[in-house]
């Protein structure tokens, strides 16, 4: 048995990844009302889950990702948001063999978890500043790519840029700047629902690219 049908197994026993029966062959009304039925499960999941909502005013710097059907200026546009996912997994998918480290405040998360042993990576909780620089510290890393998902240091930001190394980050678009990260993701990652529907988000497409 594979690495990957080993986890898709563990994760099929949670509610975070749902195993699904391989799909009969539909007509053409039942393959529209199928495509419906997934859009809007994935609508409702990023409404229920709060994935799209900002602690505060959504700054300038992310105007692009804000839907413009809202007054208040602190929600975010689904598809574009989506789109980015699939992006972040397709980057993820490119470091498959390399080493790949996880930033959360929450490492004991069973989503953030999940996704860490999808994607093969350590979890790190914490970072100081000269731990990819300084070979000498004793918690130096040696690694490819920086995914700092609910976390964020500019530290960590700093260094790596130092080293030219990629950096994919979830940020938090009223408070937290993008500058010097490779590949961002506006969203609201400090609220656990929408954490966990992201995390899903991205084992998702990964698994399926």
């Amino acid at each position: 048995m594979s690495k990957t049908e080993i986890v898709q197994k563990e994760l099929a026993k949670t509610p975070f990844y749902e195993k699904k029966d391989k799909p009969k062959p539909m007509n053409i009304e039942e393959a529209r009302v199928e495509i419906d039925k997934q859009i809007f499960e994935k609508q409702s999941g990023y409404m229920k889950s709060r994935a799209l909502y900002s602690h505060g005013k959504i700054w300038k710097s992310y105007k692009e990702f804000a839907y413009v059907g809202s007054k208040i200026g602190k929600i975010l546009d689904l598809t574009k948001i989506d789109n980015k996912i699939k992006n972040i997994a397709k980057m993820l998918k490119n470091y498959k063999d390399q080493k790949i480290i996880l930033f959360s405040k929450n490492p004991n998360d069973m989503s953030i978890q999940q996704l860490a042993e999808i994607l093969g990576c350590d979890i790190k909780s914490s970072y100081s500043a000269g731990n990819l620089t300084n070979t000498n510290v004793k918690d130096f890393l040696d690694i490819d790519l920086i995914f700092m998902f609910d976390f964020y240091s500019d530290y960590l930001i700093k260094d790596a840029i130092q080293l030219g190394l990629p950096i994919i980050a979830l940020v938090e678009p009223s408070n937290e700047e993008s500058k010097g990260i490779t590949l961002f993701l506006p969203c609201n990652k400090y609220f656990r629902p929408a954490r966990a529907f992201i995390a899903k988000q991205i084992a998702t497409y990964y698994l399926e690219s």
